[in-house]
């Protein structure tokens, strides 16, 4: 019953921020804050999903104004990143996933955390049943972030098969090295794909391993 009554009180809450959003959106005139305006509402439609006070088809109906409203202030602001973000997060809860990953990647390219991408790019890759960029997705997530997501911590420790304790233990500085080496050529990757043209000289360098004495491996 106590949960019950909070949920009510927070679906009144996000009925009332609509209300204020929708009321200031019909008299604005400035293009600039209509936009903010826009993505405002679409992050408040997201944000009643994620809280599960919408199903079914109402919870269809917010993603599509949540859609429209986040394509409207991407008219206007292309190249804002969070509204990227925020637009591949609805594609992907619509099962757009072209739409989704390219998103993802463009909002990337701009400079998103590699850490709240990544967990979403890789979703998109299982979903496309491209299941080695899943692991890779995963394997560029910086190791220590994994210590305050737990959850994701157990999905990665699945995916990269990993055993005991994550991060494994005595392998963390170099997992730490190959991680920021991935997470580069990520990041090198998700300009290519998104269309972004890139001199050959900003390409990742790949370095052959160490043996574990610290020398390095000759190619075979």
């Amino acid at each position: 019953l106590l949960a019950y009554s909070i949920l009510d009180r927070k679906e009144q809450g996000f009925s009332a921020l609509l209300k204020s959003f929708i009321t200031q959106l019909a008299t604005a005139r400035d293009v600039g804050t209509r936009a903010k305006l826009q993505k405002r509402l679409a992050q408040t439609h997201l944000e009643m999903i994620k809280l599960g006070l919408a199903k079914g088809e109402v919870q269809s109906y917010l993603l599509s104004e949540g859609r429209r409203h986040i394509d409207a202030a991407l008219q206007v602001v292309p190249d804002d990143r969070e509204s990227l973000f925020l637009l591949g997060s609805i594609a992907l809860r619509q099962d757009d996933l072209d739409t989704a990953e390219k998103s993802f990647l463009k909002a990337q390219v701009l400079g998103m955390a590699l850490e709240k991408v990544l967990p979403y790019l890789a979703e998109v890759a299982f979903r496309q049943q491209r299941f080695s960029m899943v692991a890779h997705s995963l394997r560029a997530i910086d190791p220590l972030y994994f210590n305050t997501q737990p959850l994701l911590s157990s999905v990665a420790a699945h995916w990269l098969e990993e055993e005991s304790s994550w991060p494994p233990r005595g392998r963390v500085l170099s997992w730490m090295r190959s991680s920021r080496a991935l997470a580069a050529a990520s990041r090198w990757a998700a300009r290519r794909r998104a269309g972004v043209r890139l001199p050959a000289s900003s390409r990742p360098r790949r370095r052959r391993p160490r043996s574990p004495a610290g020398s390095r491996i000759p190619p075979s």
